[in-house]
């Protein structure tokens, strides 16, 4: 039998195969079994290898029978080694440039932002800068607050709502489910007292506003700067208001409401008769 495996055997192996009934064919020539066998050898190394080395993990990485760089040098070592040798390799490379990362051990607490993880202690970091907030309604130059500016630019949005309470109102009528009609009544009457607020809150500026511009013109005439009191001003929007129920015909109602809500609270103020 020839090295080279050009020749599967001589006549005596031929006549030994041919009394085992193997076929001729099948017979590996010594170029095939120094192979398995070499084979064999570098899977017993890669067992035995320590896992987690460098030269491990280039292993891993690097097809079977390819040659990989442990240590950063151009000399090549083979794919698998002996046991220990990659962590030798590993130690003693040094990264190729500066910017490569550096490797650190898993197992070695690390220090994150604000505490020394190995004294426990609490490092003084610097404050982060952050944009001070301020209250446009409480500082000088955003200007005064005018609520007729307010309502004269979104003045669409009293609009949008009256066409909502008119929009409820007609569902309401149409609607036949009980559950259906509770929940539109109830979404109306927030409405109604919405718009009830917004006329009322309208109507008591409107009066300061009067009064504002009625003692502009006795000033310019010469008169004593004058500055009406919370309760003057309190006076004249309470008759305003008066005035105002009074066009509508709601004044009687008003007056009768206010007069049970009076002598309920006094009633719940009387001493209780004694139980004897």
């Amino acid at each position: 039998m020839q090295v080279d495996g050009t020749t599967k055997g001589t006549a005596e192996e031929r006549s030994e195969v041919t009394e085992m009934n193997v076929p001729v064919e099948q017979v590996p020539s010594l170029g095939e079994l120094v192979a398995a066998r070499r084979a064999r050898n570098e899977e017993a190394a890669w067992k035995s290898e320590k896992v987690g080395s460098r030269s491990h993990a280039e292993r891993l990485r690097a097809p079977l029978g390819d040659t990989v760089s442990v240590s950063g040098d151009d000399e090549a070592a083979p794919a698998r080694g002996r046991k220990g040798a990659g962590d030798a390799e590993a130690k003693e490379a040094k990264p190729k440039s500066s910017r490569a990362p550096v490797e650190l051990s898993a197992r070695a607490r690390t220090q994150y932002l604000g505490r020394d993880a190995k004294n426990e202690i609490q490092l003084k970091v610097p404050a982060r800068a952050v944009a001070k907030r301020v209250d446009p309604r409480f500082v000088e130059y955003t200007g005064r607050l005018s609520s007729a500016h307010i309502r004269n630019a979104y003045g669409f949005v009293e609009q949008i709502r009256e066409q909502e309470i008119e929009t409820l109102q007609t569902e309401l009528r149409r609607t036949r489910n009980p559950q259906s009609k509770d929940t539109l009544k109830q979404q109306l009457d927030a409405l109604l007292q919405a718009e009830a607020r917004r006329k009322a809150r309208m109507r008591d500026e409107q009066v300061e506003h009067e009064l504002r511009e009625k003692e502009k013109l006795l000033v310019m005439q010469g008169k004593t700067p004058y500055f009406a009191k919370k309760g003057v001003v309190k006076e004249l929007q309470l008759k305003a208001k008066f005035d105002e129920l009074k066009k509508t015909g709601k004044l009687k109602k008003f007056v009768n409401k206010k007069r049970k809500a009076r002598e309920s609270k006094e009633k719940k103020l009387l001493p209780r008769p004694s139980q004897t």
